[in-house]
C-alpha cells in the first residue's frame, strides 16, 4: 500500500481469528494443532519499478531468489556488517513485503528511506491491512491441503485466491498464512474449530526450538549475520553483488575466522531477555555471549538462543553474572560448522 493510503485494520469482524495472551496455551504448541494471530509481527511494503534492484543493494539475500513460489530470510546490515534488522522477504504483485517484529519496522523503514534517493520505490506499512497467521501441528498438512497446494519444502510459497501459504522450519510442520481479512477469514472459519489458539510467545518458542533468530531493539547492530547462523538458514547469498555491509559478511565467510556462533540454551530459573549477557565461570571478566531471544517453556523455565564465543560453548554458563542463573546447553536442529584452524 502507498505510504499515503489510509490504514484499514486487519481485523476479523466475525472473530474467527482469536487474539489471546502471549503465553496462552503454551503447553499446546509443542504437540497440538495450533494457530497464532501474529500481531507482534509487522509487514514493511517495498514497491515500485525499482523495488527489486533497490532491495538487492540493501539485504543479504539475492532478490532474484524471491518469487511467487519462494521466500527467504534476509538481513539488513550496517556498513560494518552488523544486522540492524532480520526479516522474511515475500514477493507480492507490485513488489515485496518484509516480515519482521513490529518493534523493528519503523527503524528499518526510516533507514531504508535514506537509501531510496532517486529510485522509483515507495515504502509503506502493511501491518494493519494483512493478517499473518501462524499454523502448526501434525495434522496441518492434511487440513491445509483442502484449501491450496501445500508448499513441500521450507521457504516454499503457494498462493490461491488472495492467500499466500509459506512453509517455515519446525517439527511438527509449520506454516505462515498471509492475506487480507476477506481472504483469510473463510479459511480460518473452517480451520479454527479444529485448532487450538496459542499466543505469540508460544509461537516464538517454536522459532527458538527451530534455531531461527530475531533481531530486537536490544540486539540491533550487535551481530554479523553468520553469528546468528543466517548462513545455515539460507539467509545470505555470497554470489550476489554489493550491498550494505557485504564486504564484512563475505570476509566472515571466506576467511573462515568466525569466533562467535548462535547456540540454544535452557534456563530453569529466572528470566532472560534479548541483549542480556551470558557469562562463563572460566572467564568471568568478559561476556561469553549475548541473549538473542527467549521464550517460556511448558512446565517452567525458558528456551534461549544466544550468540557465544566458540571457546565458551562448553563452559559453565550463567545469565548476567557468574552467580546468576545457570544456563544449560540444548540441541539445535542443525549442525554448527567448525571454524577453520
Amino acid at each position: 500500500m502507498s505510504p499515503d493510503a489510509p490504514s484499514r485494520p486487519a481485523q476479523d469482524p466475525a472473530g474467527l481469528v482469536e487474539s489471546v495472551a502471549p503465553d496462552h496455551n503454551l503447553d499446546a504448541v509443542l504437540t497440538a494443532n495450533v494457530y497464532c494471530n501474529l500481531q507482534d509481527q509487522g509487514l514493511l511494503d517495498v514497491r515500485g519499478e525499482d523495488a527489486g534492484s533497490f532491495l538487492q543493494g540493501q539485504i543479504t539475500q539475492d532478490i532474484h531468489r524471491i518469487n511467487a513460489s519462494q521466500s527467504h530470510l534476509a538481513a539488513h546490515c550496517t556498513s560494518k556488517g552488523r544486522m540492524l534488522a532480520l526479516c522474511r522477504v515475500i514477493r507480492q504483485a507490485e513488489g515485496y513485503q518484509l516480515l519482521m517484529p513490529r518493534t523493528q519496522l519503523p527503524t528499518l523503514r526510516k533507514r531504508l528511506q535514506l537509501y531510496v534517493l532517486r529510485a522509483r520505490v515507495e515504502l509503506g506499512d502493511d501491518s494493519d491491512t494483512t493478517l499473518c497467521i501462524g499454523l502448526g501441528g501434525p495434522a496441518l498438512e492434511t487440513l491445509l491441503a483442502r484449501h491450496c497446494l501445500l508448499p513441500d519444502t521450507v521457504d516454499r510459497v503457494t498462493a490461491n485466491e488472495g492467500l499466500r501459504l509459506i512453509r517455515v522450519a519446525g517439527d511438527p510442520p509449520r506454516f505462515l498464512l498471509l492475506g487480507e481479512t476477506d481472504a483469510v477469514s473463510p479459511v480460518m472459519a473452517e480451520l479454527a474449530p479444529q485448532l487450538t489458539p496459542v499466543g505469540t510467545e508460544a509461537w516464538r518458542l517454536r522459532d527458538i526450538l527451530a534455531g531461527i533468530p530475531a533481531v530486537h531493539p536490544q540486539t540491533s547492530d550487535q551481530f554479523v549475520p553468520q553469528m546468528a547462523n543466517l548462513d545455515i538458514l539460507d539467509g545470505i547469498s555470497l554470489k550476489k553483488g554489493c550491498y550494505t555491509g557485504q564486504e564484512i559478511v563475505a570476509r566472515s565467510h571466506y576467511l573462515g575466522k568466525l569466533k562467535r556462533r548462535m547456540f540454544r540454551l535452557d534456563l530453569s530459573d529466572g528470566h532472560a531477555a534479548p541483549g542480556m549477557a551470558v557469562v562463563s565461570e572460566a572467564d568471568p571478566g568478559q561476556p561469553a555471549g549475548m541473549v538473542v531471544d527467549s521464550a517460556p517453556q511448558p512446565g517452567g523455565g525458558e528456551a534461549l538462543l544466544a550468540v557465544l564465543r566458540l571457546e565458551a560453548r562448553d563452559a559453565s554458563l550463567h545469565l548476567e553474572t557468574p552467580e546468576g542463573p545457570v544456563l544449560q546447553p540444548a540441541p539445535l536442529p542443525y549442525g554448527i560448522p567448525q571454524p577453520e584452524r
